[in-house]
């Protein structure tokens, strides 16, 4: 599955909600060292290290990575795009854990879930579904936005 294909109306997608399977994806992700010219998760700046107190319940790892976030609808067992959807955007990755991530964007960026994917090189593209949590204007066009990742996204038919 491409990053392109994701944004295709009428495809419907299944959900795997195991977080080994989430973990291993994002592990994926993290080999994959010829994306951007950076390696994801390559500095460790936990919550420990922060002058705040954390609160989310697994560590940030700092990551600047572009994703594809399309904007989507759940019914707690498919995923659809719907046909009044807004087009796929391009984001970069402000900190990613286990459980979600945070992004940056120069759109207002509205929905209650999202399937946000990162284009791997060497291999096929990770998408994983987002419950977004919160989207914010931090200044002029730039957005931050969070969620958290309820599993990894697999086409079910297109």
């Amino acid at each position: 599955m491409t990053a392109a294909s994701v944004a295709d109306l009428g495809v419907k997608f299944r959900i795997c909600r195991n977080r080994r399977t989430i973990r291993r994806a994002l592990h994926k992700i993290r080999k994959n060292e010829d994306l951007a010219d950076v390696f994801l998760f390559g500095r460790r700046t936990t919550a420990r290290n922060l002058d705040f107190v954390e609160r989310r319940a697994a560590d940030r790892e700092p990551v600047q990575l572009p994703i594809y976030v399309t904007s989507v609808s759940f019914d707690g067992k498919q995923v659809e795009v719907p046909p009044d959807s807004q087009a796929e955007i391009l984001a970069i990755t402000k900190d990613v854990s286990l459980r979600g991530i945070g992004f940056t964007h120069d759109e207002p960026f509205e929905g209650e879930f999202a399937i946000v994917t990162f284009d791997m090189i060497d291999a096929t593209p990770v998408s994983l579904l987002l419950d977004v949590r919160w989207s914010n204007l931090e200044w002029g066009y730039a957005y931050m936005s969070g969620g958290r990742f309820l599993g990894i996204v697999e086409v079910l038919e297109k």
